[in-house]
């Protein structure tokens, strides 16, 4: 990072061909033209940095041959984090739309000398009919300004000075998410995080017109302040080639003021949308060789303690994986994929990935593989089959991988199961494709298991194949447990309640709503005026006409929509309501198939969520629901009513079938569950009955086991990848 060697390469053991790279912040005074001849290659941030060290090299030699790259940078996104920390803490005020009509602007410069900070404070000193500004400093020399210039008698109304006052990520984020316009005019920077943090808010930005500010932002995504280029400094090797410090007046900052506040409202946040798309832009890095671009690698991080950074990447990254999932079917996807968008170029294909980088990633053998069909790349096993890829930090492969011969470090014509002879291989449920049965599968590969114990597939001999089988919930870790004590565990099986977690849509759509800032709002939860949501998919296993008849019965209720891509819903719902139609107060939409952002905005503005699931193999829906903050109903029954409690939502009374012989687990109860109409309405009555303080409340002890839930899913499969990391050496412990 810039000068700061701390003289590495000067130790004596610091081999001489070493490669050494360097990023360099240009405008500052510590590197000199020997530093530059001491690097091999150095990556530029900005084209103003590369420009100026591109002209140094032709006119000062360059006896090392340094390869010289614009690869441009990126920064993080505080706005992101206080979405996800409100998610989180839903007691908290809720976060203000920006409001491109009753413009606030915002400005810190944190113990910086460079922002130009004076200038702002002397433009609202002369200007008291502008609108509010919130200033933000950590900077002596700035309150000093602010004191020369206000004192005795005070700030203006119209600003707000915040001197000393820390503020975390997601506090700042909250404040770019609230300002409809950052000023940001630096004198220099050596990138610019925080112009660059201002317009991922999807705020107006204004900047100085100098580079490298103006790489930022322009007349079509922002607004620019004039600024006069300063002198060349002796002190800065590369401002020979240009002054690289820019003087910005009161008056400039005004002038750019003034040009805000002409009434082009909608102009204005047309402007917001493009400084927006800019930052977007600019992490597809398309000047980046592309060689640098194929591996979309994700940084592991041992942390004792979650926080809401470490939460909210994990969530995003699980989010993206299974986007990929769903629209990436016959491909190996790795736990390195992280793309906000469906990006082909990492993962690996069969006819479009190189044979010899194929095996190459394939010969990356984790403790355990995940086998995930191409049929089975839907909804409920993309769920599944992710959380498994992503915290057991392995693969999914479709079934041609096993299909592969190839040549491979001397070894000719052999197959995926002599490259990876000691991993694992994970299956979901019952869903083996006669892989096992394969006349090359090794007898003594180690198969693991992932039931969904409601189902009808998986019987007594199936069981007795694995050895290892991974519990989602408590009620399958009961039932298994009897089973093998009832009819033996000959292949000596070993059961583990690991728990799991699901993506959260509710996320995606604060995401989505980010990039899309022209998209309407999304409206808080309403814990006041209550609403209901319902969906069920293409399931026939959600209770759902029960809901309708409650309804049905119930016109004094508040307003529920339930969506469903299920015919038998929708021949329920004819049945049910007849020629004339629902109520007012339900509205019912069927066959409007919609993403993860569109129905995370639902889970979002649903104050309550309805869930009264039949049975359940895990429940994506139940915990994508309370992950929302919405207040959850859900059955009185395992395994619904392990995600829900009398203090984090409230329970469905419902009756248990008679054991169904097709369900080889149910010897030990019935795991289907009646809910009748009564029960939804009796449900329903107890949460009018709350007050919307205690409804909130609930509301926010769900979200909260769903992160506790998330934290916990991570850490046993650290916890199961040590263990088949070290397989065959720790089996026997696990005995």
């Amino acid at each position: 990072m810039n000068h700061y060697t701390e003289g590495l390469m000067d130790r004596p053991d610091f081999p001489k061909d070493k490669v050494i790279v360097n990023m360099p912040n240009v405008e500052m005074y510590e590197l000199k033209g020997k530093d530059y001849h001491r690097f091999d290659v150095v990556l530029c941030k900005t084209r103003d940095g590369y420009e100026r060290l591109s002209r140094w090299y032709e006119d000062n030699g360059n006896p090392r041959n340094t390869t010289l790259l614009y690869v441009q940078h990126t920064s993080s996104d505080p706005s992101t984090v206080a979405i996800t920390h409100a998610m989180a803490h839903p007691e908290s005020p809720p976060i203000k739309p920006k409001d491109f009509e009753n413009l606030t602007f915002f400005h810190a410069n944190g113990h910086s000398w460079f922002k130009s900070t004076r200038a702002v404070l002397e433009c609202w000193q002369k200007r008291p009919d502008l609108p509010l500004i919130h200033v933000y400093s950590m900077n002596s020399g700035t309150l000093r300004d602010f004191n020369e210039l206000f004192l005795p008698l005070g700030a203006p109304s119209n600003l707000q000075f915040h001197y000393g006052e820390e503020v975390d990520v997601a506090q700042f984020g909250r404040h770019l998410l609230e300002a409809s316009a950052i000023l940001c005019p630096s004198k220099m920077e050596g990138f610019g995080h925080y112009i660059n943090q201002a317009r991922a808010s999807g705020a107006l930005v204004l900047a100085t017109n100098g580079p490298p500010m103006n790489e930022f932002i322009d007349d079509r995504a922002g607004v620019l302040i004039d600024a006069t280029r300063k002198d060349p400094s002796p002190n800065q090797i590369l401002s020979v080639y240009g002054g690289m410090e820019w003087g910005v007046t009161s008056k400039a900052i005004c002038d750019a003021v003034d040009s805000v506040l002409v009434p082009r409202r909608l102009y204005l946040a047309l402007l917001a949308i493009a400084c927006f798309v800019l930052t977007a832009y600019t992490l597809v890095a398309q000047q980046l060789p592309q060689p640098l671009l194929r591996q979309g690698h994700v940084a592991e991080r041992a942390v004792d303690d979650e926080t809401t950074l470490d939460l909210l990447g994990d969530i995003l990254h699980l989010n993206n994986l299974n986007e990929a999932c769903m629209h990436a079917h016959d491909v190996v996807i790795p736990w390195t994929y992280n793309s906000s968008a469906v990006d082909l170029r990492h993962v690996w294909s069969r006819d479009k990935t190189p044979q010899d980088e194929l095996i190459a990633h394939l010969a990356q053998c984790p403790g355990v593989d995940v086998f995930l069909p191409t049929g089975l790349r839907g909804h409920g096993y993309c769920e599944d089959g992710m959380a498994y890829v992503k915290f057991l930090k392995t693969r999914a492969l479709p079934i041609w991988v096993f299909d592969l011969r190839f040549d491979y470090q001397g070894r000719a014509n052999i197959t995926y199961f002599d490259l990876c002879p000691k991993t694992a291989l994970l299956f979901m449920n019952h869903y083996m494709d006669g892989v096992p049965d394969r006349p090359d599968f090794p007898k003594d590969k180690v198969m693991v298991s992932m039931p969904n114990v409601e189902m009808y597939e998986l019987k007594e001999k199936d069981y007795h194949r694995f050895d290892v089988v991974l519990c989602k919930t408590q009620d399958c870790y009961d039932r298994l447990s009897q089973l093998y004590k009832d009819f033996g565990n000959p292949r000596n099986t070993t059961l583990l309640y690991v728990q799991h977690t699901s993506s959260d849509p509710s996320t995606a759509a604060h995401v989505h709503a980010l990039a899309h800032p022209e998209l309407p709002p999304i409206k808080p939860k309403d814990f006041d005026k209550i609403t209901f949501f319902h969906a069920n998919g293409n399931s026939w296993q959600k209770n759902t006409p029960s809901v309708l008849k409650c309804w049905q019965r119930r016109p004094d209720l508040p307003i529920i929509d339930v969506y469903t891509l299920s015919a038998k819903t929708l021949e329920d719902f004819t049945e049910i309501f007849g020629p004339d139609g629902a109520p007012p107060n339900v509205r019912f939409h069927h066959g409007k198939a919609i993403d993860a952002s569109q129905f995370g905005r639902e889970l979002i503005q649903a104050s309550v969520i309805l869930c009264p699931s039949k049975m359940e193999g895990y429940g994506h829906y139940i915990n994508q629901a309370r992950a929302s903050g919405a207040l959850v109903l859900t059955t009185n029954g395992p395994p619904m009513n392990e995600f829900v409690d009398d203090e984090s939502g409230v329970l469905i009374e419902a009756y248990r079938q008679a054991p169904n012989s097709n369900q080889l687990l149910s010897v030990y109860g019935g795991m289907e569950w009646d809910v009748t109409p009564d029960g939804v309405c009796d449900a329903v009555d107890t949460v009018l009955k709350l007050t919307p303080a205690e409804r909130q409340r609930r509301a926010a002890n769900g979200r909260r086991r769903y992160v506790a839930q998330f934290v916990a899913f991570k850490h046993a499969m650290h916890r199961v990848r040590a263990l088949f990391d070290a397989w065959p050496k720790s089996h026997p412990h696990w005995r």
